[in-house]
């Protein structure tokens, strides 16, 4: 689903730099790729006809969101240093989020009707009419309207606002406090039946994981370290099996239900992505096929729906799944790789006038 592409940020220009940075801020993280590959796994599995699996999906996605939030922040942050300007953020990052996702809008347009797809086109489908529901080929996509409206926002924060850290503590204490007030009043305001769809979907709710990513990397050196020597990657571990546990066995009940879930799945989630920075856990996650998997992610995530919906025309599992990974792979290497290279150009040529301004 969500690409970042850290290595974005693998290869920049240090002439202009006054002083080394550390690793950590400008290198590339092997793990975090594996991760991601991790989750979108969790999303495929989460909708094959296998029932068990079905509790995977939310937890996959709210991985997502935290890797999202700490690789969005941790490049901000980066050429925020480098004195890089923010367009070169944006028109990369649009190079690689948007050629792919209008593709998928058109092709299904012509496949199935245009029913619901101005809503997706414009990213505001999570915020759509209660009575609005996509077809399931694109239901996925409230995910990617919860991140592009949020990163209308947090990107000018972190560029122009020097307290930007403290600004991110505060809207993620105010989103958490919304969980339980709206889950409380919500009801007795008209919301009804739909109270349990818009703290799933409404972006408010979904900042929390988010912000959460971004709050790790203001402290990403300080995580490392406090993870590398002691017992705590047992206990996170152990957070997320209990998560899954709960979860499957439906064992969370009564008042505060629907809050109770949403912040143990954001607690597990955010559990996985600090276990993946020990190093035990790191080595697992930088295996190759796990790696691959993240660095096609964003197609993985994007396709799959519409291919087990039978865009290809079959429906059997043991087609569309790899299905999928085919799909994804020739898009990632003929479409979505050619044009994100066009944005890697115009951040590079950012990088050299700054780099020329310094000499």
């Amino acid at each position: 689903m969500i690409q970042q592409d850290q290595s974005t940020i693998q290869q920049a220009d240090t002439q202009h730099c006054t002083e080394a940075r550390p690793r950590t801020h400008a290198g590339y993280i092997p793990e975090l790729d594996g991760l991601r590959g991790l989750a979108v796994l969790f999303v495929l599995l989460a909708h094959s006809p296998v029932t068990a699996l079905h509790c995977l999906g939310g937890f996959g996605v709210t991985i997502f969101f935290v890797l999202s939030g700490f690789l969005i922040t941790r490049i901000l942050l980066h050429e925020k240093q480098q004195g890089v300007p923010l367009r070169a953020f944006l028109v990369r990052r649009a190079a690689r989020i948007f050629p792919a996702y209008y593709l998928l809008l058109i092709v299904c347009g012509f496949w199935r009707g245009w029913d619901g797809i101005p809503y997706a086109a414009l990213y505001v489908y999570n915020w759509s009419p209660s009575e609005l529901v996509l077809p399931p080929y694109l239901g996925h996509t409230w995910s990617l309207c919860v991140e592009e409206q949020f990163y209308l926002l947090w990107p000018l924060v972190v560029t122009y606002c020097s307290a930007s850290r403290r600004v991110g503590v505060r809207l993620l204490v105010y989103c958490l406090a919304l969980y339980p007030l709206f889950e409380l009043f919500a009801p007795a305001a008209g919301f009804g039946n739909y109270v349990s769809t818009l703290m799933y979907r409404a972006t408010p709710f979904q900042a929390v994981p988010l912000l959460i990513g971004c709050m790790a990397a203001y402290s990403e050196d300080r995580i490392r370290s406090y993870l590398k020597h002691n017992m705590i990657p047992i206990l996170l571990l152990c957070g997320v099996i209990l998560y899954l546990w709960t979860t499957q066995t439906d064992m969370i009940t009564g008042q505060l239900h629907l809050t109770i879930k949403s912040l143990s799945r954001i607690a597990a989630a955010t559990m996985l992505f600090l276990l993946c920075q020990s190093p035990v856990a790191a080595r697992v996650l930088s295996l190759s096929p796990l790696r691959w998997c993240g660095m096609i992610s964003y197609g993985l995530y994007l396709y799959h729906a519409p291919i087990y919906a039978g865009l290809l025309g079959v429906k059997n599992i043991w087609f569309t799944l790899p299905a999928t990974f085919v799909v994804a792979i020739v898009s990632y290497f003929l479409y979505e790789k050619p044009i994100r290279g066009i944005g890697y150009r115009v951040s590079k040529s950012a990088r050299m006038r700054i780099a020329t301004a310094h000499t």
